[in-house]
């Protein structure tokens, strides 16, 4: 409560200047289940569309695992907008705000991010394009 009186006080805006932002094509929720169809893990995973060896294709940009605290998606001008705190990173973590015009939810037996990696290993990824907060990267 303190934080946002010195913030209101010193003329911050909050939202963009702590909020770390990005836009993808699509967002996923997928629903990951085990060979006995037990839930292993729930994880968001983002989405762009590249072009690649003559045609487009989708790449995994970046994922998280859906953490036991709250994570908001919902409409937003014509698309969806997520807003998490992310801890991935960061000792103290981070708001993060994701918009797309895509978003949809699987539940499957293979891992999309995973399998993705096939084709798009991790290290040849474009990367999410995060947004604001300077004090930290990617």
């Amino acid at each position: 409560m303190y934080t946002l009186i010195v913030l209101a006080v010193l003329g911050i805006d909050a939202k963009n200047d702590l909020t770390i932002t990005a836009h993808v094509d699509a967002i996923e929720r997928n629903h990951y289940y085990d060979a006995q169809g037990q839930l292993t893990f729930v994880q968001w995973i983002f989405w762009h569309q590249v072009w690649h060896k003559g045609k487009w294709k989708e790449v995994a940009v970046a994922w998280r695992m859906v953490p036991k605290t709250c994570t908001t998606i919902y409409r937003h001008k014509g698309g969806w907008r997520m807003v998490f705190w992310d801890q991935s990173g960061s000792e103290s973590g981070d708001m993060r705000s994701v918009t797309t015009h895509s978003f949809f939810e699987t539940w499957t037996q293979e891992d999309p991010e995973v399998a993705n990696r096939k084709e798009f290993p991790a290290k040849d990824r474009p990367g999410i394009g995060w947004r604001g907060n300077p004090r930290r990267g990617q």
